[in-house]
């Protein structure tokens, strides 16, 4: 029988998939990788939070560290232990369970502001989208009142001459055809 404390082991799914796909929805090569600010505020919250009354200005754990803790789809010292020596880091014990606590803090509360994030984020969209649908909307309507050619509006193409309809009328089909593309060449 094992002694000591059972090792806690948080199920992070939700967050680890939301942030994943946030991550790579918003890489950008030119820039790096954007999460939304309420995900640093948690994190860097997180940490100060845990960092207690202590007088030092320095944290104990580096931000990058939750970052890569919150990917993972269980929280536990082990989990970290082993992501950590995948990138050189090594901690002690006492440490990988206090980042296990902060990590579990920041991803409670990362939780709570998905959803108001997703509805926000979400309404933002459609404002702009209708923002964007009405002044092109109110571009076309000037561009056709005051007779302006715009990449919205083309006028209605001119009725075809007579002769030309008189082929079509007596089964000429190929001639009818090439004079209508040799008269709207000539239009443009």
């Amino acid at each position: 029988m094992a002694r000591g404390r059972k090792p806690k082991i948080y199920d992070n799914q939700y967050v680890a998939d939301w942030l994943i796909e946030t991550k790579y929805k918003n890489l950008d090569a030119t820039l790096k990788i954007r999460l939304p600010d309420f995900v640093h505020d948690a994190v860097y919250g997180g940490l100060y939070i845990y960092k207690g009354s202590d007088t030092r200005t320095v944290l104990d754990v580096a931000p990058e560290v939750i970052y890569r803790c919150l990917t993972l789809f269980e929280i536990s010292t082990e989990a970290i232990r082993n992501i950590c020596e995948g990138f050189g880091d090594k901690y002690s014990d006492r440490t990988l369970r206090r980042i296990a606590q902060i990590a579990r803090f920041v991803a409670r509360g990362i939780e709570l502001r998905i959803e108001e994030y997703e509805e926000s984020h979400k309404k933002l969209k459609q404002e702009a989208d209708s923002m964007f649908d009405a002044r092109l909307e109110k571009q076309f309507l000037w561009c056709y009142k005051n007779g302006v050619n715009s990449k919205l509006y083309s006028p209605p193409p001119e009725p075809l001459p007579d002769e030309i309809m008189e082929l079509r009328k007596q089964g000429k089909y190929l001639e009818y055809g090439e004079a209508v593309r040799a008269f709207r060449l000539q239009q443009m």
